[in-house]
């Protein structure tokens, strides 16, 4: 009587750790990395959830569950794919593990004490798989074994000719107590285990998890259960949220985006990137949180966004143009060209070295939109899959054959051939930025008629082969169409003397087909400085009235070879020649 009297108190105990620490149930059907190729999670068909039981009664005298109940809930449990929250768990087998051992395994007083410490500093996992494999009585052998959690989880080692199945640390150490259980006790404990030892993630760390461990995802609201998968050419992107106990980023669920690549080597390069940069290397760089292998997959993890760039600009086709709305754009503008000149040349965390970095790939849908105070967020440079650190003697010395990346904000320097170097992405920043300021003027169709512009200015025998760049199809010139864009929106009645000089650095110092001449993005970083300082204090400056005439266009026939400044003042050249560069870069 006195056995099963115990093993009614620690199945309790279990159903009390269940429900008291808020176990969380996820259904069986599949994770997001196994789900069929074709089907679309955000038109799932929900499935009918069963309601977890009432939580037992604190008062003592009353804990002990009628059989057909016990029975029930555990029929409900088996139901699910149940993962036990690390923390709560360790917290209420504290609580508890005394009084099961002096009353219910009758251990002497004067050792209880010791168990008692073991459990709570070395054990309380193990003890729990223990109690839910009601195999709780067995505790003392395993632990006078020196079994402990970090020899969990115990790997199956099935039965072969002359010799049972049994389970051995994972180390592969053998574990005599499991020599009595039977095989079926055995099956039952390997895979209950796994409930209790979801992993909880740190920051950089990388995690390499078996095909039966389960992660500590849960179900997203209501409003995150609508978001898409977003699919690349290396891998897909889906939301989840991690619970409270199972992360070091803070104390609430932590809503994260996950990045399943489709080819390792993608994913070692852009691990590097980050881990290169350091944990929150800069407030305009996203981070990345950890790593994992999950059922042959590699996956990166990220806070989850509010959105692209280019997503805010389509949800808000119209902006409202107010010194607010100028004030924020000049800050977040700010705010990636400064992220860039840390990506360009930052310090190693690890060895204080001097490092060199190329995003590869500016563009609008690269740049992150996170919820702050600061009107509509804080953009972060996301998307490090084409980036690449060097040291100083390789900064400069990438083949332009290699290189991949989006052809509308890339500049001609592959097309030219051009080494390609840091300079590759002032060209980009310049580019988002010229579409970012159409924006802010005249409303996200104007940067779909800038396109369509640009593709006028790209002749081609085939018109399904013209190209939607900044630069004419030779790669000899800034596209002309880009020049009479730029001379119409400085033109504008609301184009105020900020939006002029914004757009003056763009063409002056980044849109520039030579890539020796365009600015650093340390100098880009310093100007925007300057003219967000002024912006600040002029209102007049940051949104009064344009300051030209309303003029027609001018014609213009110039490319930015004619912005070239060189040491001899006495040359000169015809502003549409191009002059021959040199293949070194900064």
């Amino acid at each position: 009587m006195a056995f099963l009297h115990y093993l009614t108190y620690v199945s309790q105990l279990f159903l009390r750790i269940l429900l008291a620490s808020q176990a969380i149930f996820i259904d069986r059907q599949p994770p997001p990395d196994q789900l069929p190729l074709f089907e679309n999670p955000s038109v799932r068909v929900p499935r009918e959830t069963p309601s977890p039981p009432p939580l037992p009664p604190d008062d003592k005298s009353s804990i002990t569950l009628r059989g057909d109940e016990n029975s029930r809930v555990r029929s409900a449990v088996e139901q699910w794919h149940v993962f036990i929250p690390g923390p709560n768990l360790e917290r209420l087998v504290n609580q508890h593990v005394r009084e099961i051992l002096a009353y219910d395994l009758k251990i002497e007083p004067a050792r209880v004490e010791h168990y008692a410490q073991i459990i709570s500093q070395h054990a309380p996992r193990l003890f729990a798989i223990l109690v839910e494999a009601k195999k709780g009585d067995n505790i003392i052998q395993i632990l006078d074994e020196h079994i402990r959690d970090k020899d969990l989880p115990f790997i199956k080692i099935p039965s072969s000719e002359g010799l049972p199945l049994t389970l051995v640390t994972k180390r592969g150490a053998p574990i005599n107590t499991f020599k009595t259980w039977e095989p079926q006790a055995l099956e039952n404990l390997e895979v209950k285990q796994h409930r209790a030892l979801s992993p909880v993630f740190c920051r950089h760390e990388h995690y390499q998890l078996g095909v039966k461990d389960i992660l500590p995802f849960i179900p997203n609201d209501a409003e995150s259960n609508s978001w898409p998968k977003v699919a690349g050419g290396f891998g897909e992107v889906y939301p989840v949220r991690i619970h409270r106990d199972h992360h070091q980023f803070g104390t609430d669920d932590l809503p994260v985006a996950v990045k399943r690549m489709f080819y390792a080597s993608n994913f070692t390069l852009e691990q590097k990137a980050y881990l290169d940069l350091g944990p929150s290397a800069h407030p305009y760089i996203i981070d990345l949180l950890f790593t994992y292998e999950y059922r042959n997959n590699l996956h990166l993890v990220f806070l989850w966004a509010d959105g692209t760039l280019l997503e805010y600009w389509q949800m808000n086709p119209i902006p409202v143009i107010t010194p607010a709305f100028f004030t924020w754009t000049i800050q977040q503008m700010t705010g990636i060209a400064s992220g860039l000149a840390y990506l360009h040349e930052f310090k190693d965390p690890r060895t204080g070295e001097p490092r060199f970095g190329r995003h590869g790939d500016i563009k609008a849908q690269n740049i992150l939109r996170f919820p702050s105070w600061l009107g509509p967020g804080i953009l972060k440079i996301a998307d490090l899959g084409l980036a690449r650190v060097h040291g100083k003697d390789s900064r400069s010395n990438v083949d332009p054959k290699s290189v991949r990346c989006s052809p509308t904000y890339s500049p001609p320097d592959t097309l030219r051939g051009c080494r390609i170097s840091r300079k590759f992405d002032i060209w980009s920043l310049g580019a988002m930025l010229l579409d970012w300021i159409s924006y802010s003027l005249l409303g996200y169709r104007a940067i779909a008629e800038f396109s369509a512009l640009r593709l006028r200015g790209s002749p081609s025998v085939f018109p399904e082969f013209r190209q939607d760049t900044f630069y004419t199809a030779n790669g000899e010139m800034v596209n002309p169409h880009v020049v009479a864009w730029v001379d119409k929106l400085k033109r504008l009645p609301h184009c105020s003397q900020m939006m002029h000089d914004i757009l003056d650095l763009i063409m002056k110092r980044m849109i520039l087909i030579v890539p020796e001449m365009r600015s650093s993005a340390r100098d880009i970083t310093q100007h925007l400085e300057q003219i967000l300082a002024r912006a600040q204090e002029d209102q007049e400056y940051l949104a009064g009235p344009n300051p030209l005439p309303k003029l027609p266009p001018i014609p213009m026939r110039t490319s930015c070879a004619a912005e070239l400044r060189t040491s001899q003042a006495t040359r000169t050249r015809e502003p549409w020649s191009t002059p021959k560069s040199r293949t070194w870069q900064v």
